[in-house]
Order: C-alpha cells, then structure tokens, then sequence
C-alpha cells in the first residue's frame, strides 16, 4: 500500500552522522581512483537501506524530463512485454514463489521514489501476488490477450509506492500469457532480462536460498558521481566540448505538426523479426568486414533517416545498457544504468555503404570511448551556450544486442512496448536468444503510422 509517514523522509540526529561517515568513507575511496576506474566495491560499506537515497544519474534525467524538454509534454515510462509459457510448467515451479525471491535479492524491486526525486529501499514489502483470469475458449483468452494489452498501455506505474512492475496472467488450458509491466524510472532494457533471467532461475532451482548482493544500486550511483573528480571525466569532457562546434542538428523528419502543440501522445509500434539463419549469417558478414553489428544497423538506421529527411548530416542519441564500472556483481544487478550517447552521423554520396559503415563504427567507438562526460552534461552545455532547446535529441537507436540473456527458456516473448518520455522515434535491435527484434516506436501524432512502417520495411 501507499507509505504517507513523512517521519520516513526525515533523519534523526544519529542518523545524519551515520550518513556523513558513510558519505566520507565513500569519497575518500572514489578519490583514490584517479589513475585507475578501479573501484573496489568489497571495500564500501553498505548504505543503511532504511535511509533516503538519491536516486541515480539517468534516473535524475528522466524524472526532470517528466516536466517535458523536447517540446513534448510529459508522459510516464513504462515498458510492457508479453510472454507466452505452459501451464504445467507455471504451475509446477510456482512462479509466485520466484518472483518474491527475486523482489528479496534485488534492492530496487524494493525501492519507493519521493517527489523530489529521492528513493528509499524498504527492508521488506508484503509477499506479491500475481493475478491469473481462467478462460475455458480459446477465443475468450485470445480477446482477453489483446484487452489486457489495451489496458496496460494506457495505465501508469507510480513509484512512490513502490509499484516498479506488475504481473497478471490469462490462461487457457495449458496456455499461459504473462503480462509483465515495468516502471522505466529504475528499470533500463538490461534489467528487464535480468529480472527474466532471476525468475527463471529460481523456476529451475526452487530449493535454492536466495543470497543477497554486496553491492547495492547506490553504491554504483555514488561511484559513478565520483568519476567527476577523475582525470578521465576531464579528459571525456575536454574532448565532447571540442566536437560541440562540429555537432550537428537532428536529421529533419517530416512531422505533422510541432512537437509544442501535442497534448496527448499515441505511441505506435511496428517490429519485425529476423531468425536465426539469418541472423547469424549477418553478424558472421559483420565479422568479415570488421564491423560491430550494432554500428551496421545504426548505418542501415541513419540511411533511413536520411532518406526521408534529405538529410547526410546529422546526430544521433546512441542509448545502451553498459555498466561504466566493471564488476561482476554490478552485471547482475537491476537499476537504470542507461548510457545515452550523442553520435554523429555523416553519409557521404560518394561512398559505399561499407565505407559509411567504417565511419559510423569510428564515431560510434569515440563516443563510447569518452562516455564519462554523457549526454546529460553534454545537454546541458549545449542549453548553457545557446539557451535554447536545442539540448533535447528525440531520434533515438537503442542497441540491446548480446546480453547473453536466456528468458525465453521459460516462454517466448510474444509482444514488448516502450514507452519513452521525450523521445520522438526509436529504433530498438533486440538480440532474443538465437533471433533479432527490430522494433521502431513513435509519437504519431508526429510521425503518421504508415510513414514508420514503411521506414521500418
């Protein structure tokens, strides 16, 4: 239920001291860093969960975004994804059981968000309960598929109550269909499939005890801050204030109408899948050529985009889910460790889609290369030069490719949706098991449906 005690935002004298010896430990060990992204996360005590915690550096972008910075105005994020399973299967494993191990494991399936932006990870929450409608016709369960879909796009999920996801199920006799959906406030498209993965694990091993991580998501968040006393984040913020003279516009789609004038936005989906076969003889090409598959289908994406926007020249937000710190635990943990990254694009007439692909890879890997000072800071130095919106880049590719995730071991992903605050066009590359998911989302009030599936095809 909803927690209004506002005797749980404030600390006791005790507390506060506790805190400010936690706060210099941390600091004290992140400064000694500066040679060397080294962190060693055994050596930092664990927060106190009991106490108020910023919440992280992405996380503080998109809930800042809520009030609109891209002429669109605000709207809740929120991820939905569909899984098909079998019931013996779902019965005979108890997916309740798994999921409340995974809800104990994980910190910040526990977490609730204060208005002003702060979190606080509760010790326990009561034991969650999944709500699962019988159908005894298949055509009853296939209509109750597509209305559950309907309903949870236009639902909400409220963070300050610690309603991060929700799972319902529909079934008809030995047919499950999982309707899982995540408030994308603390959940980044990596945690989706490690909270996937978890559930599936401990289907699997229901014997298993659950065993806690020694780092927490704030530990990362509290490094991560700390990098900016860090040569490194003075070198990235160096070189990103050098390329802002050479950084382009985004590429001009036709749009139906200004962003400004939107009220309510309508998110259209389009995907298309690419199997196996496929799928591995297009990742064997890329190797041939020296080439990342995520930099091919970023050229592939770009020449898109140039083609309907007459336009060779442009700049494009690059959103991953990498962990800046290299940590085995921290590759486990659910949170939102976002990386958006400004890359250029630049497709010259006069070279082949090789060619285009090379340069779109060296941009690509320089961005990489100098993430530290991301796009956040780097918004907000293009709106302190110009004082202008211009910080906001919605044209968006989301690569989610070899997370190594094995998810649909327990059901086949049926259906995913997205939704953004800010974003105008994304194009996301999905890597599910052995198979490829190119899957485009737009505001269509500003991009017509049939103007993005024919982009798409």
């Amino acid at each position: 239920g909803k927690i209004s005690d506002p005797s749980l935002y404030k600390y006791t004298p005790s507390e506060k001291i506790t805190l400010q010896k936690i706060n210099k430990s941390i600091n004290e060990m992140a400064a000694s860093t500066n040679k060397e992204l080294n962190f060693v996360f055994s050596k930092i005590k664990k927060p106190m969960e009991e106490q108020a915690r910023q919440i992280g550096v992405n996380t503080g972008r998109y809930w800042v975004q809520r009030g609109g910075s891209s002429g669109l105005h605000s709207m809740q994020q929120s991820r939905i994804l569909q899984q098909l399973t079998d019931k013996p299967y779902y019965e005979e494993n108890d997916l309740e059981k798994a999921v409340n191990k995974v809800i104990i494991k994980q910190p910040m399936l526990r977490v609730i968000v204060t208005e002003d932006g702060y979190q606080r990870v509760l010790p326990e929450v009561p034991y969650y309960r999944i709500d699962e409608i019988k159908y005894d016709s298949i055509q009853d369960f296939l209509t109750a598929i597509e209305k559950l879909r309907n309903q949870l796009e236009n639902e909400s999920l409220e963070s300050t109550n610690c309603q991060l996801f929700t799972i319902r199920a529909v079934s008809y006799d030995t047919e499950v269909s999982l309707h899982i959906q995540f408030n994308s406030i603390l959940f980044d498209g990596k945690s989706i499939f490690l909270f996937l993965d978890e559930i599936n694990y401990y289907l699997k091993n229901p014997q298993e005890d659950v065993e806690g991580y020694s780092i927490t998501y704030r530990d990362y968040t509290r490094a991560i801050k700390n990098i900016k006393k860090t040569k490194k984040y003075e070198c990235d913020k160096q070189y990103v204030l050098e390329q802002l003279d050479k950084m382009k516009e985004i590429p001009p789609l036709p749009l139906s109408q200004s962003p400004e004038k939107i009220l309510t936005q309508t998110i259209s989906h389009h995907e298309i899948y690419i199997e196996s076969k496929k799928w591995n003889a297009f990742k064997s090409q890329c190797r041939k050529n020296n080439l990342t598959p995520n930099a091919v289908l970023l050229t592939i994406y770009s020449e898109v985009l140039a083609l309907w926007s007459n336009t060779f020249e442009f700049t494009l937000n690059f959103t991953c889910f990498d962990r800046l710190l290299e940590e085995e635990e921290i590759n486990r943990l659910i949170g939102d460790f976002t990386l958006l990254l400004l890359v250029n694009i630049e497709l010259k007439k006069k070279e082949n889609f090789k060619e285009r692909a090379i340069k779109v890879q060296e941009n690509l890997a320089k961005a990489m290369d100098h993430k530290y000072f991301g796009t956040i800071d780097t918004e907000r130095e293009i709106a302190k030069r110009y004082g202008t919106k211009s910080s906001a880049f919605p044209i968006v590719f989301t690569g989610m490719l070899g997370m190594d995730s094995d998810c649909e071991n327990f059901g086949e992903i049926s259906y995913l949706s997205t939704k953004t605050s800010q974003t105008w066009l994304d194009l996301q590359a999905i890597e599910l098991g052995e198979r490829l998911m190119i899957r485009m989302e737009a505001v269509e009030e500003l991009l017509p449906f049939e103007m993005v599936e024919e982009m798409l095809t």
